[in-house]
């Protein structure tokens, strides 16, 4: 039962949009770090999560 619940999970369609909660802090150093790659925080985000799904 467990494997088909997941088998769903990865087959559903995905519309895309992820919030996170973090405290102001967090956010001002992901901003300030972004804006030194000069990426977007979306899009900088969206590559750190990418990274992380690589390992």
């Amino acid at each position: 039962m467990q494997w088909r619940r997941r088998a769903c999970t990865v087959l559903r369609a995905y519309g895309g949009n992820l919030r996170v909660r973090v405290s102001p802090a967090e956010h001002r150093r992901l901003v300030v770090e972004a804006q030194k790659q000069g990426a977007s925080l979306n899009r900088f985000r969206g590559s750190i999560l990418a990274a992380r799904g690589q390992r």
